[in-house]
């Protein structure tokens, strides 16, 4: 089984993605096989402050449950806005 697991996340992501984004939360967390969470960005095109809060709980989660976590592909303003809000202090942003 593999120890990675990617989520994809949708091209607005916003608030209107929590329900979503909460249930891969909990299903990676409780998986014992994942020891990696990649949130992959290749679709986003806009993001909010309710998304920065996901992520930061997302964090904690992992953490708490002995995971990495790690954005791929983010791009322009999503990017930049990631970057605004430190996100890359407490999660790896790959390109």
């Amino acid at each position: 089984m593999s120890t990675i697991k990617t989520i994809n996340l949708p091209t607005r992501f916003d608030y209107s993605s929590h329900t979503e984004f909460y249930e891969h939360c909990l299903a990676v967390t409780q998986d014992a096989n994942i020891q990696e969470v990649i949130l992959d960005f290749s679709l986003v095109e806009y993001m909010d402050s309710s998304a920065l809060g996901m992520l930061v709980i997302m964090h904690k989660k992992a953490q708490s449950s002995g995971k990495k976590l790690k954005i791929s592909r983010a791009r322009g303003t999503v990017k930049e806005v990631l970057m605004l809000a430190n996100i890359e202090r407490i999660i790896d942003i790959n390109p």
